[in-house]
Order: C-alpha cells, then structure tokens, then sequence
C-alpha cells in the first residue's frame, strides 16, 4: 500500500477514534450508574494482586484501552508527518537544482555563450 493510502487510513481511523472518545465521554455517566449494580464484584485485572470494584475498574480499563490507541495513532501519524516533511524537503531539493539549471541555461543562452 502506498504511504499516501496509509496516511489517509490513518486520519480516518483517527477520525474514528476522537468520535469513539466523545461518544464514550458523553455515555460515561449513564453507563457508570448502569454498572452501580455490579460494584459488589471483584474484578482481577492483568493477574495482578490488585483488586477492585468492577464498575469502577471497567470504567478504567475503557479509558485505558482509549489512552492507548489515541497515543498509537498520534504516534503514526507523528511518524508520517515526519515522512512527509522529509520527502517534501527532498522534492524542494531537487526542484531548487532544477531551476537553477535551467535558470543558468537561460542566462547562458541570452547571453549566446553556446
């Protein structure tokens, strides 16, 4: 796939995900007085000795699980950014060559050096 392809995925998969994030922002109370039913469980996360309620510890692994693949995909789309700027300050590179070239034939040729 062409990094132009993969970088135009990458907005909307971020798109989409600063959607999920409003979404879940604007859900989190309701659900959060939804899962008050469950608080008398214990939930064990990861295998870990920590214990907590599970509506509580639900609601934090959500956020988590958002943190983490909001943080993966400003990472590449940080990587791409700096992709771009690279290829784009190679393409101004060579494009400044090009121009003094032709400039320097123009020069040439108006002053009938060949």
């Amino acid at each position: 796939m062409l990094p132009a392809r993969l970088h135009a995925e990458l907005l909307r998969q971020s798109i989409l995900m600063n959607r999920l994030q409003a979404e879940f922002s604007r859900e989190e109370k309701w659900l959060a007085s939804k899962l008050r039913g469950w608080r008398e469980l214990v939930a064990v996360w990861n295998r870990s000795t920590e214990k907590g309620a599970f509506d509580v510890g639900t609601l934090a692994r959500i956020h988590f699980g958002l943190e983490t693949v909001q943080t993966h995909l400003d990472l590449a789309h940080e990587a791409f950014s700096r992709y771009y700027t690279a290829h784009n300050t190679r393409a101004i590179y060579w494009l400044t060559i090009a121009i003094l070239i032709f400039t320097l034939v123009q020069v040439a040729a108006s002053l009938k050096l060949w």
